[in-house]
C-alpha cells in the first residue's frame, strides 16, 4: 500500500512537473524537511512572544525589541549579500567560498563592533547604564553572532535541507529553553540580551564548524559570486535600514510600551512570509540551475499560484487572528486592528521571485533599483506618516511598502523583456 502511495505521488509529481518546468518531486520532498523546520521555528516565535507579553512589563519588552532592530541595523556591516552568494556558489559545487565568505564576514563583521562601541558611548552620556554594558557586549561578540549561521546557507546550496533542519532544531531548542528559563528567573534586560545572544551564537556557531571542516568536498572558489555577494550586501544597506527604521522612529516618538504594541502587530502577520519563505528556500538553488527559457516560461505561472496562495492565508488571518489575540495576548489586544493592516502588505509576495531571477542571472542592477526605491519610499513613508499619525502612520507605511516592494520586482522583470 504504501509502495502504491509512493509511486502514486511520484507520477502526480512527474506529470505536473512538466506542466510548471519543475522538479516537483525535489520540492516536495524538500518542502516536507522545510515545512518542519519553519514549522518549529513559528511555534518557537509564538511561545517567545506569549513569555514576553506576559512575563515582562510592556516596557522592558518594547526596549529588547529596539535592542534587536538596532542589532538588524548594524547586520549591514556583516555583509548579509554574501549568504546569498555563498549558497549559489555551493550550489554550484565550489565549496572553498564557504570559509572564503566566512573569512570576509567575520573581518568586516568588526566594524560593526566598532558602531556598537559608538553607541554605548553615547548611552553612557545619557546616562543610561545598562545600554551602556548592552551595546559593550554586543560590540565584543558581533563578529562570531554574525558567522554562526553560515551553515544555513552552506547546506541549502548542497540541497541538504535534512540536515539543515536538523540542526535548525537542535540550535533554536536550545534558544528557546534558555530564553524562557532567562524569563522566569529574571525580568533584567541585560540578562536576557546575552542569553538570546549568546545562545544564537553557540548554538549555530557549532554547526557552522561542523560543516566547515566536515562537509566540504572541495577548495574551489567562486569569485564571481563572491563579487555579486559584495555588490547584494551594498544594495542592501539602504533597505536594512528601511526595515528596521520603524521601529527605532515609534521608540523615539511614542516611547517603549507603543514599540512592544507594534513589535506584536508586526510579528504575527510574519508568519505568512514563514510559510511562503518555504517555498522560495527550495526555489532558489533549483533556480540558479535551470535553463533560462524554462524559467521565463514559468516564473509568471507560480507568481500567480503564489499570490492566489498567498490571498487564502491572509483572509485566513483576518478572519482568526481576533481569537488569537484575545487568548494569546489579552494585555495587547490593541494591536490586532494594526496586525490586520500589516498582514494585507503580503499580497504582493509573488514578486519575489523575480528577485531570485536577477540573482540566479547575477544582474545586481534590477536588483540594486528595485531595493533602493523601495527603500526611500518606506523610509520617507515612515517618516510623514509616522510624524503626523503617530502609530497608526507606521502601521500603514509599514503595509504599503510591504505591497510596493515586491511589485516593483515585476516591473523591474516586464521591463526587460
Amino acid at each position: 500500500m504504501t509502495t502504491k502511495v509512493k509511486n502514486k505521488i511520484e507520477s502526480l509529481c512527474e506529470k505536473y512537473g512538466h506542466y510548471f518546468g519543475l522538479d516537483l518531486h525535489y520540492f516536495v520532498k524538500n518542502s516536507f524537511w522545510l515545512g518542519l523546520g519553519q514549522g518549529f521555528e513559528m511555534l518557537k516565535n509564538f511561545i517567545l512572544s506569549i513569555a514576553f507579553t506576559r512575563l515582562l512589563p510592556k516596557e522592558i519588552f518594547g526596549q529588547y525589541s529596539f535592542i534587536l532592530a538596532i542589532l538588524s541595523i548594524v547586520g549591514i556591516f556583516a555583509l548579509p549579500g554574501m549568504k546569498t552568494a555563498l549558497m549559489q556558489a555551493i550550489a554550484n559545487g565550489r565549496d572553498g567560498t564557504y570559509k572564503k565568505i566566512i573569512k570576509i564576514i567575520f573581518q568586516w563583521s568588526w566594524l560593526g563592533s566598532v558602531f556598537l562601541i559608538c553607541l554605548a558611548i553615547y548611552e553612557h552620556s545619557l546616562g543610561h547604564e545598562t545600554s551602556t554594558l548592552i551595546f559593550l557586549l554586543l560590540a565584543i561578540i558581533f563578529p562570531f553572532y554574525s558567522i554562526s549561521d553560515c551553515y544555513k546557507s552552506f547546506l541549502a546550496g548542497q540541497k541538504k535541507f535534512n540536515q539543515q533542519v536538523f540542526f535548525d532544531f537542535i540550535a533554536s531548542l536550545i534558544s528557546l529553553i534558555l530564553l524562557l528559563a532567562t524569563l522566569f528567573l529574571t525580568k533584567e534586560l541585560i540578562w536576557i540580551v546575552i542569553v538570546f545572544a549568546g545562545s544564537y551564537t553557540i548554538g549555530r556557531g557549532i554547526f557552522t564548524w561542523f560543516t566547515l571542516n566536515k562537509l566540504t568536498r572541495n577548495r574551489l572558489i567562486d569569485k564571481e559570486n563572491i563579487k555579486l555577494g559584495k555588490k547584494l550586501s551594498w544594495i542592501n544597506v539602504l533597505n536594512a535600514i528601511a526595515c528596521q527604521l520603524d521601529k527605532v522612529l515609534v521608540a523615539a516618538l511614542l516611547g517603549y510600551q507603543d514599540l512592544a504594541i507594534y513589535s506584536i502587530a508586526i510579528m504575527l502577520p510574519s508568519s505568512i512570509k514563514t510559510i511562503m519563505d518555504l517555498a522560495t528556500s527550495t526555489f532558489a538553488p533549483k533556480l540558479v540551475q535551470l535553463k533560462l527559457h524554462i524559467k521565463d516560461k514559468s516564473l509568471w505561472r507560480h507568481f500567480w499560484t503564489i499570490t492566489l496562495l498567498v490571498v487564502v492565508l491572509i483572509i485566513g488571518y483576518e478572519i482568526l487572528s481576533p481569537w488569537v489575540f484575545e487568548i494569546l495576548y489579552p494585555g495587547y489586544v490593541s494591536a490586532l486592528r494594526y496586525s490586520q493592516i500589516i498582514a494585507l502588505g503580503f499580497i504582493s509576495y509573488g514578486g519575489v521571485l523575480f528577485q531570485l531571477h536577477f540573482q540566479s542571472q547575477k544582474q545586481a542592477k534590477p536588483i540594486a533599483t528595485a531595493i533602493t526605491i523601495n527603500s526611500i519610499i518606506m523610509i520617507v513613508l515612515v517618516f510623514i506618516l509616522g510624524y503626523y499619525f503617530g502609530l497608526w502612520g507606521v502601521v500603514l507605511a509599514r503595509a504599503l511598502s510591504r505591497l510596493i516592494s515586491q511589485l516593483i520586482f515585476v516591473e523591474e522583470f516586464m521591463r526587460q523583456k
